[in-house]
């Protein structure tokens, strides 16, 4: 619906306010110059949402981003209902993304995980009891996300799980020349791209996804920092 594209406009347009270089990442996955503003950004990602037969009978605009968003959820196998908003749905994705993440991560990236949550948890003057039903067995549990939410609030929770992309690919990076791990450890969000390709990306079939999973998982986390929708 109109409404979603409307908000995620809102969304990245105070991104773009506070801290422009945010969006760096976006602009480049959908092919759209930085100059050319943050609409024809919004209306990039949503053809990239569509296939072009769709494109084609909606006038060359795409879906709406709330179709997006669904269209991801669904090829992570998860059931979005009716009336559910995209920032919900968008959440939701996230939520699968870091499962699919602890089920192939090492013991030591599952240490720093829950390093990082019992430290937001410490921060937010929370009983780190409180990381049980996050974690269930090393495991990243159903709905944890919105339990971390609960618990610490939305800034706090994606500074963490940008932190935790962060420590994992920093530790990959520790081999590379000094430059670029310096490089890899300046960028909080594109550095989904390079893990995502690795623990997301590889069983999902089809390019578009490979420019629609990221940029979901992005607007989530951005969504969740700059407290906008």
């Amino acid at each position: 619906m109109k409404a979603a594209n409307d908000r995620l406009i809102g969304v990245l347009l105070q991104v773009q306010r506070a801290s422009p270089e945010r969006l760096a990442a976006l602009f480049d996955r959908h092919g759209i110059d930085p100059e050319d503003g943050i609409a024809e950004l919004v209306a990039e990602i949503r053809l990239d949402g569509a296939n072009s037969i769709a494109s084609m009978f909606r006038g060359g605009h795409g879906v709406d981003y709330d179709k997006v968003v669904r269209d991801v959820a669904r090829k992570l196998k998860l059931k979005v209902g009716k009336q559910e908003t995209e920032a919900v749905t968008e959440g939701r994705v996230l939520d699968a993304v870091l499962e699919r993440y602890l089920q192939k991560a090492s013991d030591e990236e599952r240490a720093v995980i829950e390093e990082e949550l019992r430290g937001a948890l410490k921060a937010a003057k929370r009983d780190a009891s409180e990381l049980g039903s996050i974690l269930k067995h090393g495991a990243w549990a159903a709905g944890s996300l919105a339990a971390l939410v609960n618990a610490v609030g939305e800034q706090a929770v994606a500074a963490v799980v940008k932190r935790i992309v962060l420590a994992t690919v920093g530790r990959a990076a520790a081999g590379t020349a000094a430059r670029k791990a310096a490089l890899v450890a300046s960028y909080a969000i594109p550095l989904l791209n390079v893990v995502m390709v690795g623990w997301v990306l590889a069983d999902i079939a089809g390019p578009a996804f490979r420019k629609t999973v990221p940029t979901v998982v992005e607007v989530a986390l951005l969504r969740m920092e700059f407290a906008a929708g």
